[in-house]
């Protein structure tokens, strides 16, 4: 029952957030990367539908932030794998939490 909140959670989340505008696109990577765990930094872009070049920007700007770890892949040089680190993770909680309380308030009668 739990992932099933968690995963309607999420979707509410997501739909809402695009259609406020509310949600920043290094949000949405927390908050990816927190649901799924370390991700190629392609696949990633894929997933959230965001050209290459601003997912490379966004990622720099988390990166700076302490917020994410990019390393190699160690099996694939090519790839890059992005990981959350523990104040990424702690940010991707609030953020879990925050969306948690948005979509119970949209269900509540």
């Amino acid at each position: 029952m739990a992932d099933i909140d968690e995963q309607l959670t999420g979707l509410i989340h997501d739909w809402f957030a695009r259609l406020r505008g509310q949600i920043s696109a290094g949000e949405r990577i927390l908050l990816t990367i927190g649901r799924y765990g370390e991700v190629v930094q392609k696949r990633l872009s894929e997933m959230l539908q965001v050209s290459p070049q601003s997912m490379s920007e966004s990622l720099a700007k988390l990166e700076h932030d302490g917020y994410i770890i990019r390393s190699k892949n160690q099996l694939d040089k090519r790839e890059t794998i992005v990981a959350l680190t523990a104040s990424g993770q702690e940010r991707s909680d609030w953020l879990k939490g925050k969306a948690r309380e948005q979509a119970h308030r949209f269900l509540e009668p």
